[in-house]
């Protein structure tokens, strides 16, 4: 695919505002509005911070699903999880992480180690996303130094969720594999 500046004829043809040319070279910006629970999330993931947006997307699903309240998501509530809002959360980590981190990154992953619905293939994901060090799940404040080099994948760190108080709730992996393996489903049937 080329790109071209466009000419005097294209300018007048089709005017763009000073403020929607990039630094001057006939560039295009495309604006689109962005629902406003995901503002802070993409400040989050613009600045690099990316624990913050890691426990700002826990709470981002929960109120999506309606499961505030209750502070953690029932598989039922990942099978049902809108395909919008999955793939809102997974483009806009995926774009500022330059395409380390996001659903549809861990899901690629997944199909890489098997793709299988089983304990074993979710022990492939997390020895190879980081979650797992030495044969055994790493609590969530070991898991990750948080920064752009953490493995490929890592983020955003499905298997555990942010309570509105702060506290960590981590799955352990015993009653973590539905949840892991739901959110893997729903980014293959929402086409993420």
């Amino acid at each position: 695919m080329r790109y071209r500046l466009l000419n005097s004829a294209e300018s007048k043809q089709h005017p763009i505002s000073e403020e929607q040319l990039l630094t001057g070279r006939g560039i295009r910006l495309v604006r689109f509005k962005l629902p406003s629970r995901y503002g802070q999330l993409a400040y989050y993931l613009a600045a690099g911070e990316w624990k913050k947006a890691d426990q700002k997307t826990a709470q981002i699903m929960l109120q999506v699903a309606g499961r505030e309240e209750e502070d953690y998501l029932r598989l039922e509530d990942i099978e049902k999880f809108p395909c919008a809002d999955l793939g809102t959360i997974d483009q806009l980590w995926v774009k500022y992480s330059e395409g380390r981190f996001g659903f549809s990154v861990q899901k690629r992953i997944w199909q890489e180690v098997g793709g299988k619905v089983d304990y074993s293939t979710e022990c492939k994901l997390g020895d190879r996303v980081g979650w797992r060090k030495g044969g055994n799940w790493l609590n969530y404040q070991k898991i990750i130094n948080f920064t752009h080099e953490a493995p490929v994948g890592i983020l955003p760190c499905w298997y555990r969720y942010v309570t509105r108080l702060g506290r960590v709730l981590t799955i352990r992996p015993g009653s973590s594999l539905g949840i892991n393996i739901s959110l893997v489903q729903r980014a293959v049937t929402c086409s993420i």
